[in-house]
């Protein structure tokens, strides 16, 4: 009997994690994958466009899913990605997911270098399906003290103003009782919908100043397109219960799937918990760790009857795979020159 150990560190543990969650669950029915009514949909909104290094995107994500997928909680936790224009990670989190979906902030590494990133959103689910599934949205980033470097430069072209005309949400037109404002004057909106039926569950208002969001652009997925996923089986279980941990237990030299091994998660420190679970047929686990957030320390041992040597597989905490980079329909390098220089001197 072999035994083996391994220690991980939590560093990037889901934000805000309530003491109770949902305990439905799905089948590991390949068929889902090509159903529309398994395929998830999100849509991001951020308080701008444009940033300063350091500062902290506020976003807001609605569940634009179907509604039996909202209603049983099929995913309870969505990924959040900062990416540069290299497709490289800068900023990542965690958040729990509602029917409605979720808001919160994502901080800005103040080492960027100036130059175009994007931020993305995804479920463990979606991770069977192409990285355009994910939503994505482009943003500008200033940095006064790294100007740009050859990895990450600005683009070439300006595409100038969007425009009085666009509207960020398309089919939503927003009022105000009057055109201007003193400090401190109360403004009353009118939200009305231009297509019956389009309204969100919820809404997101900021208040900035003119140029500072990229109000034209719109990424789609072609939610009644392309529904191929990346293989035939489901290989990402959704996170029904909150946040997990996925992957498989492998022995020998060939790392062959080790069927019906006793796994063990002991989480450490002040707030200790210990789960347990075996392996199926394929060597695979997956086990959701409900009650728990923030950095941990997890033990994870596993017991088997074969004599060759257990490896613990664990699959990456975020998606490895990229889509295109989007591209922002405005320039703000040196579209918005103003502006740069005004986020320069604030900074």
């Amino acid at each position: 009997m072999q035994r083996a150990i391994i220690i991980i560190i939590f560093l990037t543990g889901i934000i805000h994690l309530p003491a109770t969650l949902g305990a439905t669950g799905p089948g590991n029915d390949s068929i889902q994958l090509s159903s529309p009514l398994y395929r998830e949909k999100f849509h991001m909104v951020t308080d701008r466009s444009l940033y300063a290094a350091g500062e902290t995107v506020l976003f807001r994500v609605f569940n634009m899913s179907h509604t039996l997928l909202k209603t049983n909680n099929w995913s309870r936790v969505i990924y959040i990605e900062l990416i540069n224009n290299r497709n490289i990670p800068v900023a990542q989190g965690k958040y729990l997911l509602s029917s409605d979906g979720t808001s919160g902030q994502i901080v800005i590494p103040d080492t960027l270098t100036t130059g175009s990133y994007y931020i993305r959103a995804y479920t463990k689910w979606m991770r069977n399906y192409q990285p355009s599934e994910y939503f994505h949205a482009p943003l500008a980033i200033i940095n006064p003290y790294k100007m740009g470097t050859a990895g990450n430069e600005a683009p070439n072209v300006d595409t100038g103003d969007p425009g009085p005309g666009s509207r960020y949400a398309k089919g939503i037109t927003c009022t105000t009782d009057q055109p201007s404002y003193g400090k401190r004057e109360k403004v009353t909106l009118q939200l009305e919908e231009i297509i019956p039926g389009i309204s969100p569950d919820g809404y997101c208002i900021t208040i900035i100043k003119d140029g500072y969001l990229d109000t034209d652009y719109n990424y789609s997925a072609d939610q009644e397109g392309n529904v191929q996923a990346f293989q035939d089986d489901v290989l990402y279980l959704p996170e029904t219960k909150g946040l997990s941990i996925s992957g498989y237990v492998a022995g020998g030299q060939d790392r062959h799937s080790v069927a019906n091994a006793s796994v063990f998660f002991t989480l450490l420190g002040s707030d200790p918990d210990c789960f347990e679970l075996k392996t199926n047929e394929s060597g695979k686990i997956n086990i959701s760790l409900p009650n728990h957030s923030g950095s941990r320390d997890i033990l994870i041992t596993v017991d088997s009857e074969e004599d060759e040597q257990i490896q613990i597989i664990l699959d990456d905490e975020f998606s490895l795979e990229y889509s295109d980079v989007p591209t922002s329909t405005v320039n703000y390098f040196p579209g918005r020159r103003d502006l740069i220089e005004e986020i320069m001197v604030n900074s």
